[in-house]
């Protein structure tokens, strides 16, 4: 809970794309994209970068992402 900004963006990052398993660096750069977008405006942004990777998402896949906002915005309170 007390982790600086930039701590908590570089924690984020690494979970989503692991330092101990070979990712390459398109992976790791959307994953890097990704991130930076859930920290600045939540996890329903993460619809436009599958847009961009051309992967459709659907109504609950948006339900879902709503609700981890949220959460997220919940706990923080």
């Amino acid at each position: 809970m007390t982790q600086n900004q930039n701590e908590a963006v570089n924690g984020q990052l690494w979970s989503e794309c692991s330092k101990t398993k070979f990712c390459g660096a398109r992976r790791v750069r959307i994953a890097a994209c990704e991130t930076i977008a859930v920290f600045n405006t939540g996890a329903a942004s993460k619809a436009v970068t599958m847009e961009l990777c051309q992967v459709s998402s659907g109504v609950n896949t948006m339900k879902a992402l709503r609700q981890q906002d949220k959460l997220r915005i919940q706990s923080t309170s």
